[in-house]
């Protein structure tokens, strides 16, 4: 019902709290779908199942509407012997799932008697910093000023999501050049002229393994390989002379 308003002024939804969310979601679960509640009350294992599509559609549809969606929860303790982890307080799966679904995940806590936010995740609580944000960030006082941190944030990870798409781009681009390159490779002399050009290049993320990879398999198919002591591709029967 909420995406039936218009949504046209508003950048960012936030939805306080993620748990009570779930609880109104299988509510109306129950009064569209009866047949889909226990006699206890609860959710049958399908009914769990519609509301777990139901919460991915929703986030889908905020998503793809190009909004920002803010989950704020309560924390709960799980423990594993004695030790503690602190996790969202999100009903059953449902917390599992929403973690797929979020590109950060923050806890928020206080230190010094200064609230600060960490998104990464610690052998305490758990975190997701798919933005490589500051390990921890300090929340500023806003007392009598209006707040603008989740904006910060927000203009980080949407800086940091750009920089991946530009980094993607290139990437693929180079997997591209590396492919034409080592499509040039008919015999030992191209062979050690690409892998003399392979080497001057940039690469970015696993282009270099992936081009030595390629260029080995080429080199293998024209009955070369790789001598390390002269660091060049050479004739398998040339080495076989000189071992």
């Amino acid at each position: 019902d909420l995406l039936k308003e218009d949504l046209s002024e508003y950048k960012t939804l936030v939805i306080d709290t993620a748990g009570k969310a779930i609880d109104f979601l299988t509510l109306h679960i129950c009064k569209k779908q009866p047949g889909l509640m226990q006699t206890d009350g609860t959710l049958s294992l399908k009914g769990y199942g519609v509301r777990k599509q139901a919460f991915s559609n929703f986030i889908t549809e905020v998503t793809s509407l190009g909004k920002n969606i803010i989950f704020l929860a309560h924390e709960r303790e799980e423990k594993d012997g004695d030790n503690r982890y602190i996790r969202p307080e999100i009903g059953g799966s449902s917390g599992n799932d929403l973690m797929k679904d979020l590109d950060l995940v923050g806890y928020v806590e206080s230190l010094n008697n200064k609230r600060t936010i960490s998104f990464n995740a610690t052998d305490k609580f758990y975190g997701k910093n798919t933005a490589k944000l500051p390990a921890r960030m300090e929340i500023p006082d806003y007392t009598g000023r209006q707040p603008v941190f989740l904006e910060e944030i927000l203009r980080l990870y949407q800086q940091s999501m750009l920089e991946k798409q530009r980094l993607s781009t290139e990437y693929n681009a180079l997997l591209d050049f590396i492919e034409e390159n080592i499509d040039s490779v008919v015999d030992v002399e191209t062979a050690n002229e690409v892998a003399e050009k392979l080497k001057k290049i940039e690469h970015i993320w696993d282009s270099k393994l992936q081009a030595a990879y390629k260029l080995n398999t080429r080199a293998s198919q024209l009955n070369l390989r790789f001598n390390k002591k002269s660091n060049q591709y050479e004739p398998i029967q040339s080495l076989a002379k000189t071992n």
